[in-house]
């Protein structure tokens, strides 16, 4: 179903024609959105390849967010339109970034290793608390991602609306893999996924999934882990996800999805 959304589809398919960044070496990837996303990673070292990976990511954001629209609200938008608002986020993110202080991802990654060696807290972590809710009637699922740096400041949050596929499971990857594609057009680096499902994060941490659906969701979900500088899957207690939880039962109330960025990163 993915595959048919972001590549199939009529839309997604004018929308990747229109798309300022082409991938025509992977086209044959698309009947598998595991293989075609680690294609695509391994751009990462042609020119611009991670800019045009970002790039990429929001894209394919905006024909997930296009395609809740439509079902939800009977709207579609013009294919240039959709293309033109994740060229323009992208473009804001990217000049937003220019300014910082950079320094080489050995320096980082040294750093980060002897603070974690050390006992330490890793710095600039983003911790990103992911939950779902299924609709008592219908195939309605919400989503809830609070997005907090170092585990203090909340940063960001997100109320997404979902299709579900009626197993918690299930869900709950459907919406890791959702989030990990939305945070990664952000820029953001070191990334904790927390989520309260045991099973997912065990899943997750051993590689493998139980069975043919879990064994795709965590293969994509590892995919897009690759393209972060780090990053780790963690339980999270139920008295820690209370805002979360409570922002994806405020989905199921509403058509569009919703975002709110508190301050730069």
């Amino acid at each position: 179903m993915v595959e048919h959304i972001l590549f199939h589809c009529a839309q997604a398919q004018k929308v990747w024609k229109l798309a300022p960044v082409q991938w025509d070496s992977i086209q044959t990837q698309t009947g598998c959105f595991k293989q075609w996303w680690t294609a695509l990673i391994q751009a990462r070292s042609r020119k611009e390849g991670k800019q045009h990976i970002a790039l990429t990511a929001n894209i394919l954001w905006q024909l997930w967010k296009d395609r809740n629209e439509l079902e939800f609200e009977g709207k579609e938008k013009d294919g240039i339109k959709v293309v033109q608002k994740a060229s323009n986020e992208w473009m804001e993110f990217e000049e937003a970034g220019t300014g910082k202080e950079a320094r080489s991802t050995s320096e980082i990654d040294a750093a980060d290793a002897r603070q974690r060696e050390e006992g330490m807290e890793v710095r600039d972590l983003m911790e990103l608390h992911i939950a779902t809710q299924k609709a008592t009637e219908g195939h309605k699922m919400g989503i809830g991602v609070v997005a907090k740096l170092n585990g203090t400041r909340i940063i960001a949050d997100w109320v997404l609306v979902d299709r579900t596929s009626l197993l918690k499971i299930q869900d709950e990857a459907a919406a890791m893999r959702l989030a990990l594609i939305k945070v990664r057009q952000l820029g953001w680096n070191r990334i904790k996924v927390i989520n309260a499902n045991q099973h997912l994060i065990a899943m997750l941490k051993s590689g493998k999934g139980d069975n043919l659906n879990t064994v795709t969701l965590v293969e994509d979900i590892l995919a897009l882990a690759n393209l972060f500088q780090m990053c780790f899957f963690e339980v999270g207690k139920n008295s820690n996800m209370s805002l979360c939880q409570s922002i994806s039962r405020y989905a199921l109330s509403i058509v569009l999805d919703e975002e709110r960025i508190f301050v730069s990163s």
